[in-house]
């Protein structure tokens, strides 16, 4: 089984966060600003150097950090800024990063001008973009949970943003009362684009509600694609579980996408890793449960198609790193364990190596551990300046 994220160029799997803020805190406008030189220590990296770029945060500032695979203690540390809460992709020699809530807008790094933001465009005020998932170098999508509708995007275009947002696509008729589809993360795969949708009652707390989905896109004629037309209103893809809550993992040689979800984090056991078969636009339910992992579900990387890893949360909200297996549908060993927040976890495929953002209070770092025994490398974290909350890994050239 090979897993990757679509458009990302990674053959790896990197994890992100509804953001926690969204239940509480008001839309601020996208502000300007996030470029090279804000803190940075250390000489300019080698752009096609594999490193692992790291996003940080100690609320309400954030910035990002670059960790050379090969060299660890040549870390640059606070490189530029970015929004307290975001994730980051790659594509075309570019990592975008998707500022959040309070954020709201898109941001492009060049690697190779000693990761210079090239522009930062709104994509509305209040929007809280989720994802962005890539067609071609001038068009790709983003996901907005603050609202109803897709983005259609430029990703090349200038500084002044002008063409930037080129279309809307409506996904209002999947929302459930709250009139929000509580759009998440994105993958391109062939000629469609899947968006998880996790259809919370923010009237109740942002409560689970009778199902999630994945709304199906045709990314050629840039129109929702009705999976059942014999109803009234367009259908997606119903999910074994509710609340999708990581990135989206695709099996590229089986046709599938794996789909973590936690369901209601007050209830270990509603969740799981559902596998949905693109041929038959249907999940198929499980293959490993909340229940044989022993603790909630918040995030999953794979190694193989028998080797995973996922953070989980157990019944006292203790933070896990466990090891699995999808054969067994077992846990097999717990490789960390905290009683702070774990954000993120990502697998090197060509190192065979986890990394894992640690926001402990007490000795904040990006860890790692060899794939080989589930043992640390190295005698502690790698300090990023501010504490981690999300990992991108940039394991090819960035040679656009």
């Amino acid at each position: 089984m090979r897993t990757t994220r679509p458009g990302s160029g990674l053959a790896v799997v990197s994890r992100s966060r509804t953001l926690v803020a969204a239940l509480t805190a008001l839309g601020l406008c996208a502000c300007g600003g996030g470029g090279g030189g804000d803190g940075s220590t250390g000489a300019p990296s080698d752009p096609t150097a594999p490193a692992a770029f790291v996003l940080t945060r100690d609320s309400p500032v954030g910035s990002f950090s670059v960790v050379p695979f090969d060299d660890p203690g040549a870390v640059r540390k606070n490189i530029g800024s970015v929004h307290s809460d975001s994730v980051a992709r790659l594509w075309n020699g570019r990592i975008y990063v998707i500022n959040r809530l309070g954020g709201d807008n898109i941001q492009a790094i060049d690697p190779s001008a000693d990761y210079r933001t090239l522009w930062q465009c709104s994509v509305g005020n209040g929007s809280n973009p989720q994802d962005i998932a890539f067609v071609s170098t001038d068009k790709a999508y983003v996901s907005l949970y603050g609202g109803t509708d897709v983005l259609i995007v430029n990703p090349s275009t200038g500084s002044d943003c002008d063409g930037f947002i080129r279309g809307r696509i409506s996904l209002a008729e999947f929302a459930d009362d709250d009139g929000l589809p509580e759009m998440a993360q994105m993958v391109v795969f062939g000629e469609r684009l899947y968006v998880s949708l996790q259809l919370l009652d923010q009237n109740d707390r942002f409560s689970v509600t009778d199902r999630s989905l994945l709304a199906v896109i045709d990314v050629v004629s840039d129109e929702v694609v009705d999976l059942d037309p014999s109803t009234p209103e367009p259908d997606g893809i119903t999910l074994a579980g509710k609340n999708p809550f990581s990135d989206l993992i695709v099996d590229e040689e089986a046709g599938k996408i794996l789909v973590a979800e936690v369901g209601s984090f007050s209830d270990i056991g509603d969740g799981g890793l559902d596998v949905v078969d693109l041929a038959s636009n249907r999940a198929e339910g499980f293959a490993i449960t909340e229940a044989e992992l022993g603790g909630n579900l918040s995030a999953v990387a794979l190694a193989d198609d028998r080797r995973g890893y996922a953070i989980i949360l157990d019944e006292n909200f203790t933070n896990l790193v466990v090891r699995f297996d999808l054969v067994d549908r077992a846990l097999v060993a717990t490789l960390f364990v905290s009683e702070d927040f774990l954000p993120d976890i990502a697998y090197s495929a060509a190192r065979d190596e986890l990394y894992l953002a640690d926001r402990s209070d007490s000795l904040p770092g990006l860890r790692v551990f060899g794939g080989q025994d589930d043992l640390p490398i190295g005698e502690g974290p790698i300090d990023t300046g501010l504490p981690p909350n999300s990992i991108l890994l940039l394991e090819s050239e960035l040679d656009g």
